[in-house]
């Protein structure tokens, strides 16, 4: 498409006009001078807060603390941090947790990617073995099936033993 002769003129007039309006600014705005502060005049940080609230009270916050808006107050969790931490009795005896057989195993984690799945288990020399569907267990059982919640545990002459990853929490 071709332009007339004359928008193109004023095109370039208009972009001349604010290129002269902007290094104007810069001119003005570099001849300014700007002195620094008055040290002496200056008033600590502290003096403004004392001026701005002379007589600042602490607010009540108990009615903040014992809100249980989220499930527990903040008070309930402040006395859970200063309890003592629980026994140490490992997972699964009278309490939700990990099945005291993984634990026995040394089950680590699940791999669940691309429709295969492996178990992690931490091996006797202190690594982590990676075993899939099939493969063999330290103890002699065969790995029979994962699934993104169960194992399933099978061997010679054994039935197969089903073991539950994340159990339901009880209430």
């Amino acid at each position: 498409m071709i332009r007339p002769m004359g928008t193109m003129i004023l095109g370039g007039l208009r972009w001349g006009i604010a290129l002269l309006a902007c290094l104007a600014a810069a001119l003005v705005a570099m001849t300014v001078s700007v002195r620094p502060p008055d040290q002496a005049a200056m008033k600590a940080p502290s003096d403004l807060l004392a001026e701005a609230a002379p007589d600042m009270t602490p607010e009540d916050l108990a009615a903040f603390m014992a809100n249980r808006r989220w499930g527990v107050s903040l008070n309930e969790l402040l006395k859970a941090e200063a309890a003592p931490p629980p026994s140490a009795d490992p997972p699964g005896q009278g309490e939700p947790g990990l099945h005291p057989v993984l634990v026995e195993m040394g089950y680590v984690g699940l791999i669940v990617a691309e429709g295969q799945t492996a178990v992690l288990l931490a091996s006797p020399e202190g690594g982590v073995a990676r075993l899939a569907p099939g493969d063999t267990l330290p103890d002699g059982r065969t790995l029979v099936s994962v699934t993104d919640n169960r194992l399933i545990l099978g061997g010679d002459g054994r039935p197969e033993e089903v073991l539950t990853l994340f159990p339901r929490v009880r209430e």
